[in-house]
């Protein structure tokens, strides 16, 4: 059997399609794959991306990011404390007790550092149920037993994510803006859904300030939907 060819196809405006061609008994049929809204041909990424810089992970129902200093200082947070810092918290995380904005300083005993070292703890506790998690919170340190159902897993890494070569930085100069991002090729982001969760449960846009960086990728004039104080 021949082996499938893959073709991107593109009519202008319209949706982009990665479309399989399948050689069936003389037929040729075609499965089209949807990526999302294009104005121009585009080529998916495939590599390169795995190298970035970690910029959040995920274990038992929370969000860590990396306390930089920045973040510390924002958050009154001294100096001599290390670790990850809590965005937010649901599920397993949230029944235990943990809030965010605490900082994980280590988990059974294990200190914590950055992302890396976050991930390689969850790795020594992966299966099992219970682990102690020593936080930092409002000038005290303490720590919360934590108690799954199931085993607690392995905490899984993100990159920071994909982003058009002429999107204007939402933050303050961190170097390259590729040391963290994959640079969509072309003039489209195949990597974001052109409308995630967020823009399906929000109904109104909500109020902001002239000359706020958009958290998001070009969608019109900012008056369009929202209403500028």
């Amino acid at each position: 059997m021949a082996e499938p060819e893959t073709e991107l196809t593109q009519p202008p405006g319209s949706r982009v399609a990665n479309t399989t061609t399948i050689p069936v008994a003389g037929m040729v049929m075609k499965e089209e794959i949807s990526y999302g809204y294009a104005g121009r041909a585009v080529v998916p990424v495939a590599g390169g991306a795995l190298g970035k810089t970690w910029i959040e992970a995920h274990w038992i129902g929370l969000e860590v990011g990396p306390l930089s200093a920045a973040v510390a200082k924002a958050n009154n947070i001294p100096s001599t404390i290390t670790g990850v810092l809590v965005d937010e918290v649901t599920l397993v995380s949230a029944d235990a007790g943990l809030l965010a904005g605490d900082i994980i300083t280590a988990i059974n005993g294990t200190p914590l550092s950055d992302l890396t070292s976050f991930k390689e703890a969850t790795r020594q506790v992966a299966q099992a149920s219970q682990a102690d998690v020593s936080i930092y919170r409002n000038g005290a340190n303490k720590t919360i037993r934590i108690t799954a159902t199931d085993v607690l897993g392995l905490a899984q890494v993100e990159g920071a994510p994909m982003i058009l070569a002429t999107d204007r930085p939402p933050h303050g100069y961190y170097g390259p803006c590729d040391k963290c991002h994959s640079i969509a090729p072309g003039g489209t982001n195949l990597n974001q859904m052109a409308k995630d969760m967020g823009d399906v449960l929000s109904r109104t846009a909500p109020n902001i300030k002239m000359g706020t960086p958009p958290p998001h990728r070009d969608r019109g004039t900012c008056t369009h939907c929202h209403v500028l104080l």
